[in-house]
């Protein structure tokens, strides 16, 4: 299914995810909706698209984010320095969007001792935390020009969003919803083949507990299963037409790996990181950061629904069935 003045980007990362999708709105405004990151071949791929379709860079007049990770954001800035554009994003993205490499090490900071609290040993620890210079290279800094919220309207063209607020993924995830075509712009809040992973994050100020990821994710996944949807454009992988399969599915997933971790924590206490080395043996180090976000998730549902519980043993936290 198509919406008039819609048109699909696939951009090029470095990532083993692949292309992100960013979607040009004819509007008026001439609209972005994400970007991709900062790489050469990156901007190559979106000069060459808008060029099939007629534009430039210069012509666009404003960028959606739908959140604020590099894939998805990086090439922002050098978008609006050519167009002058208007960046919008949630207020939540705005010092992510600033300073990435900022943001990136005030949570190394506070990610290396919860890290350990969740049983992760130091070293590991102190690896996984190492900022990777490269990355800053993939999102330069760019300035937020206004914010969109829950319950906020955007017109494109003849096309008018209802914005919805879809933390899980990213606190600062953002969906735009069509309901005269019943399309859904949705980032990596829906992504069909791939259950999106909701990541570790650390407090938002004034905030002093951290999000639970994935018990906000599934209350937001709850949000999108009542809209009226034919149609859902995703941040990876194709335009979604059957999307009721593809969120059923992730109900689906998320509720059979809670029983198993609750199984688990039935035969024995368990740190997150010992979880974590029980769900997926041997995970390479690139992967130990998803692993984790995925353990400890899974752990915030259990308590959350009053299945497991804390206790704390010489500053390392167990969870036990309760």
């Amino acid at each position: 299914m198509k919406i008039p003045g819609v048109h699909h980007l696939p951009i090029p990362t470095p990532f083993q995810v692949g292309a992100i999708n960013a979607y040009l709105l004819d509007g008026p405004p001439l609209t972005l909706i994400d970007v991709g990151p900062y790489t050469e071949k990156a901007l190559a791929s979106l000069e060459s698209q808008l060029s099939d379709l007629g534009h430039q860079i210069e012509d666009i007049e404003q960028v959606l984010i739908t959140h604020p990770h590099m894939d998805h954001f990086g090439l922002a800035g050098e978008v609006k320095r050519r167009s002058e554009c208007k960046v919008i994003a949630h207020p939540d993205a705005v010092e992510k969007l600033k300073d990435f490499e900022g943001f990136y090490l005030r949570e190394q900071d506070y990610f290396g001792e919860f890290l350990v609290s969740m049983g992760m040993p130091t070293q590991m620890v102190q690896m996984l935390t190492e900022f990777p210079k490269s990355f800053s290279l993939l999102a330069p800094p760019v300035d937020v020009d206004d914010t969109l919220v829950e319950g906020d309207q955007i017109q494109i063209g003849s096309l008018q969003f209802d914005v919805l607020e879809t933390p899980g993924h990213s606190p600062a995830s953002l969906c735009f919803y069509e309901p005269t075509y019943q399309g859904l712009f949705a980032g990596d809040h829906f992504i069909d083949g791939i259950t999106p992973n909701p990541l570790l994050e650390m407090p938002q100020p004034p905030e002093t507990e951290r999000p639970k990821s994935l018990v906000l994710y599934l209350e937001s996944l709850e949000k999108i299963n009542r809209l009226d949807l034919k149609v859902v454009f995703s941040g990876h992988r194709n335009i979604c037409t059957d999307p009721q399969r593809v969120i059923d599915q992730s109900f689906l997933h998320q509720e059979k790996r809670s029983k198993k971790v609750l199984d688990m924590l039935k035969e024995e206490a368990l740190t997150a990181f010992g979880l974590m080395e029980k769900l997926f043996p041997n995970l390479p180090a690139t992967e130990q950061f998803l692993g984790m976000s995925e353990a400890v998730g899974h752990l915030d549902c259990l308590v959350n629904q009053g299945k497991a519980q804390t206790r704390t043993s010489e500053n390392i936290i167990y969870y036990e069935a309760t």
